[in-house]
C-alpha cells in the first residue's frame, strides 16, 4: 500500500509532525508514506526534509509525484487542492483530514466534504466529529485517530544530558509555550500571566518557542509588551527540530516548570502528547478538544481562556514545590494516557484498519 499526505503548510507545525509519525509507524507494517508539505513555506521546513518528506516544490515537481500510483491520498485542511488531486490521481481514494478548530479555518475547510472524491473523513478527536456534524450536511463516514508520537524519542531527558545546551536555565524554573505568533495562539497571554508569576517569583524563565515569520507585526507587539525588568526573563526561540523537543519539555518538567496553552482554538494539541511522554506537566485553557486530554488536576490544569488571574492561579499551583503530590500525580497520570492512547503501537492497528476500510468500501 502507498499513501500521499498532501497539506498546505511547512515548518514544525504539530499536524506535519503527526504526519511524519504516521509515516514512521506505517513504515513498520510494510506500508509507505510520503508527504508534500506545500504553500507557504517557512524557514523552520528546513527541519522537515527527509526522504519521504518535500517541502517547498515547484508545479511540476507535484505534478510527476501526483502522476504516480497511489492506493490512498489523505489531503489535510487543504479544500482547493481537490480538484487538482480529482485531476491526476483519479484511481487514489482520497481521505479528508481535518485538525481545524477556529470558525474561520473550519468554514473553509469543511465546504469539501461532500465532494464526491473524498472517500472518508479522518480528524484526531471527538470535538473535530462534533463540530463537521454541526457546521457541515456531509453523509461521509468519520474515523477518530488519536495523534501518534514515537515514545522512543519523546521521553523524559536527565539534567545532566542536556546542561551542554541550556547550562545557564538549569537554576530556574522554565516555562515553555509552543505554537505560531499569532492571535489565534494568544501568546500575548503568556505574557501577561508571566509578569504576575513573576511578581512573586523572579526566578522563573518563560520560552516562547515558534514561527516567529507567520506575524511579524504581532510577535514584535509581544516582544514590546514585556516590561523591561523582565526582558531578561523570556526567550524567544522561532524554531526547534521536532526530535529535538524532548530536551526543552524535560528542561521544564526537570526545573519544576510546565508547559502552558493560551490558544483561542485548539482540536487536539500535538504538543501536549510531546510534553506528557516527557513527563512535563499541561496547563492550558478550557478550549476546543482540550478536555480529551486535559482532566483539571488529573492529567493537567485547565483554565478559563481571557482569565489572567485563572491562569496565574493554575500555573502557581502546579510549579508551587509545596504541592509536589499533585504534580507528581498529574504528571504520572497523563504519562499513562498518552503511552497508552498514543504510542505508535496503539495507533497503527487503529490507522491500519481505517485504511484497510477504505480500500476495500469504496
Amino acid at each position: 500500500m502507498k499513501i500521499l499526505y498532501v497539506y498546505p503548510w511547512c515548518g514544525l507545525g504539530g499536524v506535519e509532525v503527526t504526519v511524519i509519525n504516521k509515516i514512521n509507524a506505517l513504515k513498520n507494517i510494510g506500508i509507505h508514506g510520503k508527504a508534500i508539505f506545500l504553500d507557504r513555506p517557512f524557514e523552520s521546513g528546513k527541519y522537515m526534509l527527509n526522504d519521504n518528506v518535500k517541502c517547498n516544490l515547484t508545479p511540476m515537481e507535484i505534478l510527476s509525484i501526483l502522476k504516480k500510483k497511489f492506493d490512498i491520498i489523505t489531503l489535510i485542511d487543504y479544500p482547493q487542492f481537490l480538484n487538482v488531486i480529482s485531476r491526476f490521481s483519479n484511481e487514489s481514494k482520497v481521505i479528508y483530514e481535518t485538525h481545524c478548530s477556529a470558525e474561520y479555518q473550519v468554514e473553509e475547510s469543511y465546504k469539501v466534504l461532500n465532494h464526491n472524491k473524498i472517500s472518508a473523513i479522518l480528524v484526531p478527536s471527538q470535538f473535530n466529529v462534533k463540530n463537521i456534524l454541526k457546521l457541515s450536511k456531509t453523509d461521509k463516514k468519520i474515523f477518530v485517530l488519536p495523534n501518534p508520537i514515537d515514545t522512543n524519542i519523546f521521553k523524559n531527558i536527565p539534567l545532566s544530558n542536556i546542561q551542554n545546551s541550556y547550562s545557564e536555565y538549569l537554576n530556574r524554573t522554565n516555562i515553555i509555550w509552543v505554537g505560531r505568533l499569532d492571535k489565534g495562539k494568544n501568546a500575548m497571554e503568556l505574557v501577561e500571566i508571566g509578569c504576575n508569576l513573576l511578581k512573586k517569583n523572579k526566578n522563573l524563565h518563560f520560552f516562547i518557542i515558534g514561527e516567529l515569520s507567520v506575524n511579524i507585526e504581532y510577535f514584535q507587539s509581544v516582544k514590546k509588551s514585556i516590561p523591561q525588568n523582565f526582558n531578561s526573563n523570556f526567550t524567544f526561540i522561532p524554531g526547534i527540530p521536532n526530535e529535538k523537543m524532548p530536551e526543552i519539555y524535560s528542561l521544564a518538567a526537570n526545573t519544576g516548570g510546565c508547559l502552558v496553552s493560551t490558544s483561542k482554538h485548539e482540536s487536539l494539541p500535538m504538543i501536549f502528547i510531546e510534553a506528557m511522554c516527557c513527563k512535563c506537566p499541561v496547563v492550558s485553557t478550557d478550549v476546543g478538544g482540550v478536555r480529551e486530554v486535559i482532566i483539571n488536576n488529573k492529567t493537567g490544569k485547565i483554565y478559563n481562556l481571557n482569565d489572567i488571574n485563572d491562569g496565574t492561579t493554575a500555573i502557581s499551583e502546579l510549579i508551587d514545590k509545596n504541592n509536589y503530590t499533585l504534580r507528581n500525580k498529574i504528571i504520572n497520570n497523563a504519562y499513562y494516557l498518552a503511552k497508552t492512547r498514543h504510542s505508535l503501537e496503539s495507533v497503527t492497528a487503529r490507522y491500519k484498519s481505517i485504511l484497510d476500510y477504505v480500500l476495500n468500501n469504496f
